[in-house]
């Protein structure tokens, strides 16, 4: 709580690991959990960590990179099996895309508009590949630097 700084809950991984990414959604209503050690994504109530859904199926292994899009509608999601994956969070069901990445994926995030997924490799290499995701969702997986991605896909301001 920032206004009492009281500890609210603890999200844990396991002994001695290194914790999962994690994406608020915009509205704050929503926090989205990869998990390293298997496929799913855990929904969680932000105030109180209290479980609203498990996103299961979408990788073969661990997530390592969740990012909500500017209007909350759909949820993407990086994993070790070098994929990137659309999740509607209305249904909470997985979108019949499967993007492949080139590498091992290090940083995830939509365009500010919403039709882009800025993925950065963890190898940093530049990549000029892009992949529509079909005709039911308009969005294109562009595979950058970070350079790339602080200037086009996040907002101003500081960025993590």
């Amino acid at each position: 709580d920032v206004a009492t700084g009281q500890l609210l809950w603890t999200a844990t991984e396991g002994e001695g690991e290194r914790m999962p990414d994690f994406a608020l959604s915009p509205d704050g209503g929503l926090l989205a959990l990869g998990n390293r050690r298997g496929n799913e994504i855990r929904l969680l109530e932000p105030a109180t960590g209290q479980e609203r859904a498990i996103l299961k199926d979408g990788h073969q292994g661990g997530v390592e990179q969740v990012a909500f899009s500017q209007d909350g509608t759909l949820l993407a999601s990086a994993g070790q099996d070098r994929t990137v994956r659309l999740w509607d969070m209305a249904s909470h069901t997985l979108l019949p895309f499967k993007g492949v990445l080139p590498s091992q994926p290090a940083q995830l995030c939509f365009s500010p508009d919403g039709r882009l997924v800025g993925v950065r490799m963890a190898d940093e290499r530049v990549r000029t590949v892009r992949e529509a995701v079909g005709p039911d969702v308009d969005v294109m997986i562009d595979v950058v630097n970070r350079l790339a991605l602080d200037r086009f896909y996040l907002p101003p301001g500081p960025s993590m």
